[in-house]
Formats: C-alpha cells, structure tokens, sequence
C-alpha cells in the first residue's frame, strides 16, 4: 500500500508523471518474504530512484526455505537440494534502485540498477532464491535491467530486455537475454491491468547456462482516494 503525490504539478512532457511515493511493500514467495518500507521518487520523467527496507525471511513450510551450502562452488540444482535440509532464517533487505529511462518516437529506453544489501542469520552460504544464486549469508549483489520497447500498438509493447545479476561475496555473475511483450488492455473495465512475458536464455550463469527461460506476469493497480495531480489543477 502506496501513498501518493504529484512531486511537481504542473503540465508539460519532463513533469506529467513526476511523483513521490510512500508505504509498505510486501513481496512474497513460497520460499521467502520480503516486508519493506517503500520510497519511490520521480523528479523528472527520464529519471526515478526506488529505496526499500525491511526484513527478509525464509520459511520452510511449504518445502523450500533456505537451503545453507558450504562454499559458491557447491551444487545447488534441484537434484542437489534434495540431499539439504532447508531452515527457517531470517535477517533484513535494503535496496536502491534508480531508473533512466528514454523514448524515441515509439521506441522506449529503460535502464535499471538495483542494489541490494542482505542478510540472514548464521555464518557460511546460503542460495538466495531470487536471484538463484549462492550468497554469503551477510552480501551485496548488483542487477542491471536493461529494455528496449516499440509501441506497436495502444495496447501492445515489445523487444527485448537483458538481465545482468553480481554477487560481490562469491563472485558470481549472471546474463539473461530475452524477448519482451508487454499488454495493457485499453477497455475502461481493464485500463488498470497488464499482463507480461518474458522469453529467452541464460548466456551466462552458474547453474542455467544456455537454457531456455519464460517468465509471466499479471497484474493490476487500484487508486484509493483522487489523485493529488487532479487535486493541484483544481
């Protein structure tokens, strides 16, 4: 849940989607929770910071948690989890994310970093589950989101997006790159929903190296109360 502000009310291209936001954000798994306060602020169109904080837990109930492995060279693909007991941890989870972004006629340009401080209880190595790759359990990773959209039509975008993880306490690096469509219904019904999917490979990675990769997503955002931009134009 998200508190919301114009940043600078007033019209014009590098304004109209200026914002500040304020909550709490739960992000869920059935392997971890993430509970954070939230800050996101957008100053100017082309560029927006994202800040959390909060704890981070791994919960062994529905058969996942946090599988604990000796060193970053252990195995940890499905058959080898079989043979590790995963526990309950907890710990906390800070992130800072800022975003450029750019747009050519049709054509859009999003570049995101994110910046994500961990940690669990214990000592050793952990698989963080996110990521999918082996932490220490106190570390640092580094995600670049990198995308690259045509506006094909009202309610289509597509291209192509490249993904790049670093875990700086184990010195291990990821690379994804995939094709992107992006779906927003333009009915008054639907104009709030959207629906994603992601399809490529791992051309670098630990554990999927040259495989295959398909993520999905759906969701939906609801506005409790006017908008302060409608509010500032009264």
């Amino acid at each position: 849940m998200l508190w919301r502000a114009a940043l600078v009310p007033k019209d014009g291209l590098l304004w109209e989607s200026t914002k500040v936001e304020a909550g709490i954000q739960n992000e869920w798994t059935p392997a971890d929770n993430i509970l954070s306060a939230r800050l996101d602020i957008e100053p100017i169109a082309f560029f927006g910071l994202i800040c959390k904080a909060g704890s981070y837990g791994m919960f062994n109930e529905l058969g996942y948690g946090c599988y604990r492995i000796s060193s970053p060279a252990s195995p940890y693909g499905p058959q080898a989890l079989k043979s590790i007991v995963s526990t309950d941890a907890h710990g906390y989870w800070i992130s800072v994310a800022p975003t450029l972004k750019a747009k050519f006629g049709r054509l859009i340009v999003l570049n995101t970093t994110t910046v994500d401080q961990l940690a669990v209880d214990g000592t050793g190595y952990f698989l963080e589950v996110r990521s999918y790759l082996p932490h220490r359990t106190r570390d640092l990773d580094v995600t670049n989101d990198a995308f690259v959209l045509a506006e094909c039509n009202p309610w289509l975008l597509a291209g192509a997006t490249y993904h790049y993880a670093y875990v700086k306490g184990t010195s291990l690096q990821s690379q994804r790159l995939c094709a992107m469509a992006i779906v927003q219904p333009t009915s008054p019904a639907l104009k709030a929903t959207f629906a994603a999917a992601n399809v490529g490979t791992y051309v670098q990675d630990p554990l999927f190296n040259r495989t295959f990769f398909l993520g999905c997503l759906v969701g939906a955002e609801f506005r409790l109360g006017p908008s302060s931009r409608e509010d500032a134009r009264k």
